[in-house]
C-alpha cells in the first residue's frame, strides 16, 4: 500500500483552496451571497434598509413614545438625541433633543473631529433614548453606540411619527409649539414618483 506524504497531502489542500479563490469574485467573503463554481457566477444575497434596521431593533432596547414622555419628567439627565438631518430636526422636534445628525454620529461620539459634539462625548453613562422618523435610524444608530461605549442607550420605536400620532408636543426651531397635524405632513413629506419603487409605482 502507497501511503501519501504530508507534503503532497499538503500541496493538494493548497491546490484546492487555490481553486475555491479562483472560482469567487474578489471581495466574494465579505460581498455576503455564493458563488457558481461552474459559471463562475457570483449570486450576491444582500441586505436591505429595512432588514439592516430590523436586525438593529432586535439588539437593542426600544421604548414606546409613553415611555419617553415618563422619563423625560421623571430621569434629570436622560439626553434625547435625535438623529434626523438638521432640516427635520428644526422642522418639529421633542423639546430639550440634542440633533445630530446619523451621517456624522459615531465623530459626533469622540473628541478631535470637527464634527465632535462635546455633551455627547461625555454622556457615555448617561440614560439615552435615540429618536429618528419612524425608528429605524434610531436603532441602527443605538447599536452603534452601544459598540463604542455608550451604557445605557436605547431608541425611540415608532420614532417622532409615533410621538406626533399619541398627540405628544413638539416644538420648531424657534422653540414654538408644532400642531400635531400640521407635523404629520412636515415629518413625513410625500414621496416623488421617482422615489416609489418601479413595481409599486401604478399599483
Amino acid at each position: 500500500m502507497c501511503l501519501r506524504s504530508p507534503n503532497r497531502r499538503s500541496r493538494e489542500d493548497n491546490r484546492d483552496s487555490y481553486r475555491k479563490r479562483q472560482a469567487e469574485p474578489p471581495g466574494a467573503e465579505l460581498a455576503g451571497g455564493r458563488c457558481n463554481v461552474r459559471t463562475r457566477e457570483f449570486i450576491v444575497t444582500r441586505e436591505s434598509y429595512k432588514t439592516l434596521s430590523e436586525k438593529a431593533a432586535a439588539q437593542v432596547r426600544e421604548v414606546m413614545p409613553w415611555d419617553l414622555e415618563e422619563m423625560i419628567a421623571t430621569v434629570p439627565d436622560l439626553l434625547v438625541l435625535d438623529v434626523r438631518e438638521r432640516s427635520e430636526f428644526e422642522t418639529a422636534h421633542i423639546k430639550g433633543a440634542l440633533n445630530v445628525p446619523r451621517g456624522i454620529l459615531e465623530a459626533a461620539c469622540e473628541y478631535d473631529y470637527a464634527e465632535t459634539e462635546p455633551e455627547l462625548v461625555i454622556a457615555r453613562e448617561r440614560p439615552i433614548v435615540v429618536v429618528c422618523r419612524s425608528g429605524n435610524r434610531s436603532a441602527m444608530a443605538a447599536l452603534v453606540m452601544g459598540l463604542i461605549g455608550y451604557r445605557n442607550v436605547a431608541s425611540l420605536k415608532l420614532g417622532i411619527k409615533g410621538w406626533n400620532d399619541g398627540d405628544l408636543p413638539l416644538v420648531d426651531c424657534r422653540g414654538v409649539s408644532v400642531d400635531g397635524d400640521d407635523a404629520a405632513h412636515l415629518i413625513e413629506p410625500k414621496l416623488a414618483r421617482e422615489q416609489i419603487d418601479p413595481a409599486r409605482r401604478n399599483a
